[in-house]
């Protein structure tokens, strides 16, 4: 989980992010993220408001968190709704990959809620598009191993 108060203390993991980020400093806001792993958090940079996401890490992941830029930019490139990454780096053996915030909101309506009535009617259209954008863009490399 990406304690907030911890992040703020830990100049090197903060470095590590301006650096990823390609900016001098960045400024931790004030509220953590959601998602499936809870490792991520908002920082501004300038004017520019960005996800930083937290990996445990090693030399694999590094790498990894490296592939994982690249698919998704070629994805990006292809017309994909995939948020444009601007780096990943590394501070104490810790992971960071940064990424542009998208604007919109959340599918759930909050926690523990189905989305609204209607919603999965409204969205499938665009949901079809978007998984025929993937169609060949993946790396077959033996065993699927997770980015």
């Amino acid at each position: 989980m990406a304690d907030l108060e911890l992040v703020q203390r830990d100049p090197q993991l903060l470095d590590a992010v301006a650096r990823a980020a390609g900016v001098d400093r960045v400024m931790v806001m004030d509220k953590a993220l959601g998602g499936e792993s809870r490792s991520t958090f908002a920082v501004a940079a300038g004017d520019d408001e960005l996800v930083v996401k937290l990996v445990p890490g090693a030399q694999r992941a590094l790498d990894n968190q490296r592939r994982l830029v690249r698919l998704v930019g070629d994805l990006r490139r292809r017309g994909y709704p995939a948020p444009e990454y601007v780096g990943v780096g590394e501070a104490g053996g810790t992971i960071v990959t940064v990424q542009r915030r998208l604007p919109g909101q959340t599918l759930q309506r909050g926690p523990g809620l189905p989305p609204a009535p209607g919603l999965f009617a409204t969205v499938l259209p665009s949901l079809l598009t978007a998984i025929e954008l993937q169609r060949d863009a993946g790396e077959a490399t033996g065993s699927p191993t997770r980015p």
